[in-house]
């Protein structure tokens, strides 16, 4: 099974990138719109995709996810910020279904992407 984070820090992708070897997942990395885009124009396909809301002054994370649902529709989109959930509920609804907080701890990443990913795979 695979993650695609996108994130613009470095910080995020470590703690991210480590909550995944726990779980035994694959795991690349975009900081911006670009990267991210060039993964699934190159034919690449994610088990779930970890959506920063503000990607450095550019992009915004809903914008980058419909984008993703353009060539993906099948794409699992989480949003991964420390925007307030209601106002990412709001704003991501129809495109992302979940939403985890930002948060330095693998502890809490890990049991959040086992519930997420549980029901599409034999994990």
């Amino acid at each position: 099974m695979s993650l695609l984070m996108v994130d613009d820090g470095a910080l995020h992708h470590f703690v991210v990138e480590q909550a995944c070897k726990k779980l035994q997942l694959s795991f690349e990395g975009a900081q911006t719109e670009e990267e991210a885009l060039a993964f699934y124009e190159a034919g690449r396909r994610f088990d779930i995709v970890l959506m920063d809301i503000h990607i450095g002054s550019d992009a915004l994370g809903y914008d980058v996810a419909r984008k993703i649902l353009e060539i993906d529709p099948k794409a699992l989109i989480i949003s991964f910020s420390s925007d307030p959930i209601a106002i990412r509920m709001e704003k991501g609804e129809g495109i992302m279904v979940g939403h985890l907080e930002k948060t330095g701890a693998v502890n809490y990443l890990c049991p959040e992407l086992y519930k997420i990913l549980k029901p599409i795979s034999k994990m």
